[in-house]
């Protein structure tokens, strides 16, 4: 499942972040209705509002291109995208903030070119999904990973083939949210994030996910017995068997 945001009126928000400066990665799946601009994940001060455009984040331009901003008192610098989003179908969308003097958005496994004016956010202790003052994502919304690390070129690019934000550089994965219900469960955080507006679960972006292993002891021959290693503990492996008694 995905999670369908309507226009105007849907929002996600976490505050406690875990992720509080530079470096940070976010990526997400996302399929809009349309290209007009909106914004799509916030990091930023709470107690300076929803309302207020993202101390970190990412957005749609009014184009449709992907922004990377990075805001502080003297104003946001911004890397776009060449490429537009495609409309109808789930793209690939992220930025990775390195540190104050690099940002880059991401378009289905394309790099903007890196934006390098000198920004260095304060207060950063708030993630929104969404925007409660009407530019919000409009269409099915999925997959949402945040770093505390600046992932590296290919690790983007598998992110944009599909590959879960589970298999990119699990250790510094600091929130999860694969919204495969109408709510955005955080599978690292271990967290619930609060919504607001009506939200409905929709079909899911195709992901490559960890799978669970099973793993069963195998029996003992008849007359024989299981081999041990040696401490006393059971041995399996591609050359185990059972031993004589």
């Amino acid at each position: 499942m995905a999670v369908d945001f309507v226009a105007g009126g849907n929002t996600y928000t976490n505050t406690a972040i875990g992720v509080t400066g530079y470096p940070i990665t976010i990526h997400c799946q996302h399929s809009p209705d349309d290209g007009s601009f909106a914004f799509l994940v916030n990091i930023n001060d709470a107690s300076a509002g929803a309302n207020r455009l993202a101390t970190l984040g990412l957005d749609f331009g009014a184009g449709g291109e992907v922004n990377a901003t990075s805001e502080d008192s003297g104003g946001g610098s911004t890397s776009a995208t060449s490429a537009t989003v495609n409309t109808g179908a789930y793209n690939a969308i992220g930025g990775v903030w390195v540190s104050t003097t690099s940002r880059t958005a991401w378009l289905n496994g394309t790099a903007a070119t890196t934006e390098t004016t000198s920004r260095t956010p304060t207060g950063i202790d708030q993630g929104i999904i969404g925007n409660s003052g009407g530019a919000t994502p409009n269409g099915p919304f999925g997959e949402l990973g945040i770093w505390n690390a600046a992932l590296n070129d290919n690790e983007m690019i598998s992110l944009s083939k599909g590959v879960s934000p589970l298999l990119v550089r699990p250790t510094s994965l600091v929130h999860y949210i694969p919204f495969n219900q109408a709510e955005a469960q955080d599978a690292i955080a271990g967290i619930v994030w609060t919504a607001s507006g009506s939200l409905s679960a929709v079909a899911h972006p195709p992901m490559s996910r960890p799978s669970v292993q099973i793993l069963q002891s195998p029996p003992a021959a008849v007359g024989g017995t299981t081999p041990k290693g040696p401490l006393g503990h059971p041995f399996f492996g591609p050359f185990a068997g059972p031993v004589a008694a």
